[in-house]
């Protein structure tokens, strides 16, 4: 099961050039782990560079949005791992 689903508009029969992306993590309250942060930002990046994409919904399911950051997934992390997740932004484009 993918953490984040892609209803991109070229696959529906009207397309009406908006994006959506649903957060898909209901077990947790869609809280947002690395899977579910990398898998965004991978999203993301494929969107930002599709001229028939003009406008991107973000949301989560009938039961909640984000539950914000998985606390969970944190507690696992050594200190240095934590540092890595922060700073990997700096190199991705």
């Amino acid at each position: 099961m993918s953490v984040v689903i892609l209803d991109h508009p070229r696959d529906r029969e009207e397309n009406d050039h908006i994006a959506v992306v649903r957060i898909n993590r209901p077990d947790a309250l869609n809280a947002l782990n690395l899977e579910v942060r990398q898998e965004l930002a991978r999203v993301f990046r494929e969107l930002t560079e599709d001229d028939d994409v003009l406008a991107v919904l973000l949301t989560g399911d009938e039961k909640a949005f984000a539950a914000g950051a998985d606390l969970k997934d944190m507690a696992d992390r050594t200190t240095v791992e934590m540092f890595h997740r922060k700073t990997e932004r700096l190199w991705q484009n």
